[in-house]
């Protein structure tokens, strides 16, 4: 690897958004139909229906890491946590922090 690889800023090769939850369009229905019934039911339907914070690679938007979160308050707080790291760290460090390490997200390997 080279010199200038390694030094590459990490907003440079990921980027990092609030995306609808679910990983295909049938996960989401369900999640969609079960959000719809908890609200007639009294309950919060966004908070089944959920979103995820997801991290893709900037060359083919292939999800790398995609975190599920059960409402927009909490995928705001992980935004900001992976944003502030994407402009802190380089692409490898970044990748060993986030993409490499265990967390309770779900890893995506390239599409």
């Amino acid at each position: 690897m080279s010199s200038a690889s390694t030094q590459q800023p990490a907003t440079e090769a990921y980027t990092v958004a609030l995306e609808d939850g679910g990983d295909d369009v049938i996960e989401r229905a369900f999640r969609f139909i079960g959000g719809v019934l908890t609200s007639a039911l009294g309950g919060r339907g966004q908070d089944v229906i959920g979103e995820s914070v997801v991290v893709r690679r900037r060359s083919d938007r292939a999800s790398q890491l995609r975190i599920d979160v059960p409402d927009e308050s909490a995928g705001e707080q992980i935004l900001e946590l992976i944003a502030a790291d994407l402009e802190a760290m380089t692409a490898p460090e970044f990748a060993e922090e986030w993409l490499h390490a265990e967390h309770e997200g779900r890893h995506v390997g390239p599409s």
